[in-house]
């Protein structure tokens, strides 16, 4: 069955939701509108037999507008000639060594198509191997001791800007091959580009020159680091995009827009799944106990919270041929929302799919992509999320939350809690 959005149930997957209006949401497209055609002549697919099927599809359905949708380019701009002024001053300053043109139109990794893709992920794929991302597991450890540093005797531990941000951040950061005080930046540059592609400025040229600094600033910056990486070759991810650069398999304006690609995702899907894994925890105190006494539960227990409470709600296709999905023609052309949070709750998929369980088999879900577009760094977050949910298990019992009182990400396209205030349980006795 389809809906059309003039029909009584209306939705709107941008429009912010309070989070516990969703999983009813979620249903109700499932049971009733598995292909809904929304606002803006989009098509929300949400079973997850469905969604997994696009995905295997590529030759079916494009990953172009992954980079359309969060392009940030200007749908207003005959009506904002100041903004637009500011848009032309910002591409201006760019570096001289830098093509602007070749660098929007530069296909970033999650929009690409084979044989592009193939391409590009053979490139990138030698950093994020099950194997490299071991490999640091002790520096991640590292890393997140220093930020629960004072964490026994702290009157609030508040987890987001004191773990859940830094830690992914300097994470990729060293992954990259970017130095310490520059890691600030970095988390600055990943909100600009969210605030631009997802926020409530989505589409205005005002979208479009916060995008456009960002990527002038970060192009300021590794313009001269790539420069520098051909004399100097260091063992990071720039230096090898350095590497396909100097083999013509890669080019300049493809590694700066991959580089600022994993640098956002890098951090942001980390972020919010250790935080939404918190919650979780807190949320479900019989779950929490569960992983206390079992702390070989912590695998688990990382994709479950993937799964109930799925980072990045959704992401997009086109379809290349009519075809039809759940008994519906989505024409070609057509965009697709792929309605990633709604799949991960199908109870056609998952027993008990609205219940946070921890010894729920691992597998399945489709928080971190399927097909050939399985997030690169889905092995890195794992690995980061088991670590912070290991070292923070000490310190559990310690505190209470109010999860009631927690605010949400104002972007539905990323689903996340802004702030997480662990406050000791005897300040409230």
């Amino acid at each position: 069955m389809t809906a059309e959005a003039t029909t009584d149930f209306q939705f709107d997957p941008f429009a912010p939701t309070p989070v516990s209006a969703l999983p009813p949401i979620w249903a109700t497209l499932r049971d009733h509108f598995p292909v809904y055609r929304a606002a803006y002549d989009m098509w929300v697919v949400s079973r997850y037999e469905d969604v997994r099927f696009i995905q295997q599809n590529p030759q079916l359905f494009s990953s172009k507008p992954n980079a359309d949708e969060a392009s940030a380019l200007p749908t207003d701009a005959a009506d904002n000639p100041e903004q637009m002024e500011r848009l032309m001053a910002v591409v201006a300053g760019f570096p001289q060594e830098v093509d602007v043109q070749e660098l929007v139109n530069a296909r970033t990794i999650v929009a690409a198509d084979p044989p592009d893709h193939t391409r590009l992920r053979r490139i990138v794929n030698r950093g994020f191997t099950p194997g490299s991302i071991e490999r640091i597991a002790a520096k991640i450890e590292t890393i997140v001791d220093e930020c629960l540093e004072g964490i026994e005797t702290d009157e609030v531990y508040e987890l987001v800007s004191r773990l859940a941000i830094p830690m992914p951040v300097a994470v990729i950061a060293d992954l990259l091959g970017v130095e310490p005080a520059m890691r600030p930046k970095i988390k600055e540059w990943s909100d600009g580009i969210a605030a631009a592609s997802v926020g409530d400025i989505r589409g205005t040229a005002e979208a479009a020159t916060l995008a456009m600094t960002v990527m002038r600033e970060f192009s300021e910056y590794l313009a001269p680091m790539i420069e520098q990486r051909r004399t100097d070759p260091k063992d990071d991810l720039i230096s090898a995009m350095v590497r396909s650069m100097e083999s013509e398999t890669l080019t300049t304006p493809e590694a700066l827009m991959m580089a600022q690609t994993i640098m956002a995702a890098g951090n942001e899907t980390t972020t919010d799944l250790i935080g939404n894994a918190v919650v979780a925890l807190y949320d479900h105190p019989d779950q929490l106990e569960l992983l206390r006494a079992d702390p070989a539960l912590l695998p688990t227990a990382v994709e479950e919270a993937l799964r109930f409470s799925t980072p990045i709600q959704f992401n997009f296709r086109e379809a290349l041929q009519d075809y039809e999905i759940a008994g519906t023609v989505i024409p070609k052309g057509a965009t697709i929302i792929m309605y990633l949070a709604a799949a991960n709750r199908d109870p056609r998929q998952f027993e008990e799919a609205d219940t946070f369980r921890i010894t729920r088999p691992v597998g399945g879900n489709l928080a971190l992509g399927h097909g050939i577009h399985f997030c690169l760094g889905a092995h890195l977050a794992r690995l980061e999320g088991r670590i912070a949910l290991a070292k923070l298990l000490p310190h559990f019992d310690r505190f209470e939350l109010d999860t009631a009182s927690l605010g949400r990400n104002p972007f539905m396209v990323l689903h996340g809690v802004p702030a997480i205030p662990l406050t000791p349980k005897a300040s409230r006795t």
